[in-house]
């Protein structure tokens, strides 16, 4: 077996903050409230300041230094039910009202008396809805949540509310692939409800993803999305546009209570092939600062992974990444 070569070059720090103050203005010039991606780009361009500021290690003979940001995890991670826990279930329809509201997708009229969505709008409740939340465990207005909602029972993947949602807009191709993902077995799953307080760090959402792609690994599950359009396009920047699989065409929401302009895309993303595309869009890019990005992302996601719960090459890429992370000792 032959094993290739990572070619990681340095990525220049001016490069990586003028991308990042021209995505934070370009949103602003724009009046488009996608605070994630704001943060995101914000936090990619402080991570590589904070990164290769001072003496960069020198580079090795087969893989340039590439240092990548790792921040200490402060959240406790709960998985939940309605009917297991109620009152966390509730501070999940919560948080996900607020992340909305502050993000620009919904105007206070859609939020109810108890401070989550009206459940007109917010569909994605029930005995087939797990609930995973972060929680910061020093500052509690510091917490992100999220929705696995399975398939209901005698039910199948046209009964899940993105499904119902999104299939005027479906292509043709994409109704048959997930036909063809539920005739070969595929557990089809909506990912749904994906949302921050308006105090918490980005990496509590971050967190959370990386947890329930681990928590999927050999589950032969497929991911169904009908998420808000600008948050898709600043997952992709971060995970890569090929780790998605788009199914056709935007949906608008046409309710006076949602923002002008929001719109919904239908996307399928395979966790179990996830790591790997990351990996494989970060060896074929080109573009200094996408490829910086999706390093930090195939670090991320691997971090708390043994070697065997890893593909071999994703393996040794680890491997050879974070050797090339460390700073030879002196002689």
């Amino acid at each position: 077996m032959t094993t290739e070569t990572l070619q990681i070059s340095p990525v220049p720090v001016t490069e990586v903050a003028e991308s990042a103050i021209a995505e934070v203005t370009e949103v602003v010039l724009e009046h488009e409230v996608d605070l994630v991606a704001v943060a995101d780009s914000a936090l990619d361009g402080a991570g590589v300041v904070l990164e290769l500021a001072g003496t960069a290690p020198k580079p090795t003979t087969e893989v340039e230094n590439d240092k990548v940001l790792r921040m200490p995890s402060h959240y406790e991670h709960i998985i939940t039910t309605e009917a297991a826990n109620p009152a966390m279930a509730e501070l999940a329809w919560r948080i996900h009202a607020e992340g909305y509201h502050t993000m620009g997708f919904v105007h206070k009229t859609a939020i109810a008396m108890d401070g989550a969505l009206t459940t007109d709008i917010d569909k994605a409740r029930g005995d087939n809805v797990e609930y995973f939340l972060a929680i910061n465990d020093v500052q509690e207005i510091d917490a992100a949540s999220l929705r696995k909602v399975h398939i209901p029972e005698g039910g199948d993947y046209t009964d899940l509310p993105a499904y119902k949602l999104c299939e005027p807009q479906l292509s043709e191709p994409g109704k048959q692939l997930l036909a063809d993902l539920s005739e070969d077995g595929h557990d089809i799953i909506e990912i749904g409800a994906l949302a921050r307080t308006a105090s918490a760090s980005p990496y509590a959402v971050h967190e959370l993803f990386r947890n329930i792609v681990h928590g999927s690994a050999g589950k032969n599950e497929a991911w169904l999305f009908s998420i808000v359009s600008t948050t898709f396009d600043s997952l992709a920047s971060s995970f890569g546009k090929d780790s998605f699989i788009v199914l056709g065409e935007d949906t608008p929401i046409v309710d006076d209570r949602v923002s002008n302009g929001v719109k919904l895309r239908p996307a399928v993303l395979i966790p179990d092939l996830f790591i790997d595309n990351v990996l494989a869009q970060y060896e074929a890019a080109t573009n200094r600062v996408q490829r910086h990005k999706l390093l930090r992302t195939f670090m991320f996601f691997t971090e708390g992974l043994e070697d065997n719960e890893l593909s071999e090459h994703a393996a040794q890429a680890r491997a050879m990444i974070a050797t090339a992370s460390v700073p030879a000792e002196s002689a």
